[in-house]
């Protein structure tokens, strides 16, 4: 049987005597257990995208279990400035989870001893889950700022009837949306703003390559700008595409 986590489950479970015991059992289905001044500790094989594991804690109360990830979720997304972020997260996926994200910044779940397994994978997933929520989202809004930066260095030199915001253009085989297009004397720019992920540039790449394969009397010029070089994967192919160039000489660039 396979977890939630895509891990290896143990259906065979002993029956533990302690609450200590029945921490050390979870956690050789998940990854290892450490004693605690207040509760047990599960430390999960989870990462948070800061790099520390995510780590639950468990507690018995009158023959029922408690699996919480002690506000730990919260206290990384404080750390990335994200907090009120990450408590709309929050509140999502616990209600989609059937779990309770709590006024402490706590998920948990109270359970029967034979659901405790399926329980801590829940929690784990959605603490992890809220936080690179959380991370994604104060990425995107760091990328919707540069944008519009850059769109407003677009409106004082080309003038504002010539930038086109958002326009959707037809390529070989599909539509795509472009963060803006420039239109200029010769072949209008198209412009693409690419972060230093996969999933950025990967997504540039498929309309540049379909747009691409226009007619020429068709095309435009294309321009993937770049807000870390260094970082972002796929260089070489996006290259292929499109030409590569540092936010910061996107304007001189496509006004040349």
């Amino acid at each position: 049987m396979t977890s939630l986590l895509g891990l290896a489950v143990n259906p065979t479970i002993v029956t533990p005597r302690s609450i200590s015991a029945i921490a050390d059992e979870v956690a050789r289905s998940l990854a290892y257990s450490r004693e605690s001044a207040e509760a047990p500790a599960i430390v999960t094989p989870l990462l948070y995208p800061g790099g520390s594991r995510v780590v639950l804690t468990l507690r018995e109360d009158s023959g029922s279990f408690f699996v919480t990830d002690g506000g730990h979720g919260a206290r990384e997304a404080d750390m990335m400035g994200g907090s009120r972020v990450f408590q709309r997260v929050a509140r999502d996926l616990a209600e989609a989870n059937d779990i309770r994200f709590d006024s402490d910044l706590i998920f948990d779940i109270e359970v029967p001893r034979d659901a405790l397994l399926t329980a801590a994978i829940v929690v784990a997933n959605a603490s992890k889950t809220a936080v690179e929520t959380t991370a994604l989202r104060l990425a995107n809004r760091k990328i919707e700022g540069r944008l519009d930066e850059l769109l407003v260095r677009f409106d004082r030199q080309f003038g504002v009837e010539k930038v086109i915001r958002a326009p959707s253009i037809r390529g070989a085989t599909e539509e795509w949306e472009v963060d803006a297009m420039i239109i200029t004397s010769g072949r209008s720019a198209l412009v693409d703003l690419v972060a230093a992920n996969a999933n950025s540039a990967n997504s540039v790449l498929a309309k540049y390559f379909d747009i691409s394969r226009l007619p020429e009397d068709e095309g435009f010029r294309r321009f993937a700008v770049l807000l870390d070089r260094e970082k972002t994967p796929n260089l070489s192919v996006l290259g292929a595409t499109s030409r590569l160039v540092e936010y910061d000489q996107a304007v001189q660039a496509i006004a040349a």
